[in-house]
């Protein structure tokens, strides 16, 4: 039988530090909970740690989000893209489309579920929803990543 061998501290530590510099060479990225009549939105400078900014009304989330760009210098956006119906599926596309105008990489992440999680947390929700999309879509890169 082969004996367990033992991992040192100073291995974890390491591990610990390889995994702290492949996060933080993620750039900073913004997510959006979209909606009809209010968009939540979610930042993350090093792929680690999450922040939500703040519930916006539609009309004025493109000047927020123009803001964010430059203040937070994000290099994309992640779009949270409900399994619905075709109609509102169609305004988040346009949405994305229009978001191109900021010249940011525009991905979509699956945001199944992130509302009623985040409805835990607040009665308003949609900034925490953003930060849940943003969670997905960070797990998935952090695993696919080498």
């Amino acid at each position: 039988m082969k004996k367990n061998k033992k991992i040192s501290k100073n291995f974890l530590i390491n591990l610990s530090l390889e995994n702290t510099e492949k996060r933080q060479k993620m750039p900073p990225i913004l997510a959006v909970d979209f909606g009809e009549k209010f968009c939540g939105i979610a930042f993350s400078s090093d792929g680690a740690v999450i922040f939500p900014l703040g519930i916006f009304s539609t009309a004025e989330i493109f000047l927020k989000i123009k803001n964010f760009l430059s203040e937070k210098k994000i290099a994309k956006i992640v779009v949270g893209l409900p399994d619905c119906g075709k109609k509102i599926r169609a305004k988040i596309f346009q949405f994305a489309e229009n978001l191109k105008i900021f010249g940011k990489k525009i991905e979509f992440e699956n945001e199944r579920f992130s509302s009623k999680i985040a409805g835990k947390i607040a009665v308003r929700n949609d900034d925490a929803a953003a930060a849940k999309i943003l969670e997905f879509f960070l797990s998935r890169k952090n695993l696919t990543r080498e």
